[in-house]
């Protein structure tokens, strides 16, 4: 059986949300993305980021994503582009106290080490090194959600 972290809302602690995700940003190796299919519509927020997504010119896998029929989640190796794209859509400050990207994974090796999911709420695999780091970084991070 798996164990996870559910982090129910990344904006209660921007600061530690922030050093979560740079964390994840370092240890992962690939990344997916989930957009709804069909025509970019500015109003809508699950769209946010899709269009300079898409101009990252990334190699990725498309599949359908398994929870919702009408979205896509797109898979592609983490480089220097992808994890700006990232850090864009999702650092925290006091000014920006969401992120904006839908959904999204980080993983290595295949293995899911971060997953944000409504834009806010935020599912960590409890037995990776990712969490070992973030424990000897700030052994009371998790006190700050």
């Amino acid at each position: 059986m798996e164990n996870f972290i559910v982090l129910e809302d990344i904006s209660s602690s921007f600061s530690t949300w922030n050093m979560v995700l740079k964390a994840a940003l370092e240890h992962a190796d690939s990344f997916c993305v989930v957009f709804p299919n069909g025509e970019y519509e500015e109003e809508n927020p699950l769209l946010t980021g899709k269009l300079e997504f898409e101009r990252l010119q990334l190699k990725t896998t498309q599949k359908p994503w398994s929870n919702l029929e009408w979205a896509t989640e797109y898979t592609s190796e983490l480089n220097e582009s992808s994890k700006a794209f990232i850090r864009k859509y999702m650092c925290l400050t006091p000014s920006k106290s969401t992120g904006t990207l839908w959904n999204f994974s980080l993983l290595k090796n295949g293995v899911e080490l971060l997953n944000v999911q409504d834009f806010e709420v935020c599912i960590l695999s409890a037995k990776t090194e990712l969490i070992v780091h973030l424990n000897k970084q700030d052994g009371e991070w998790l006190d700050n959600f």
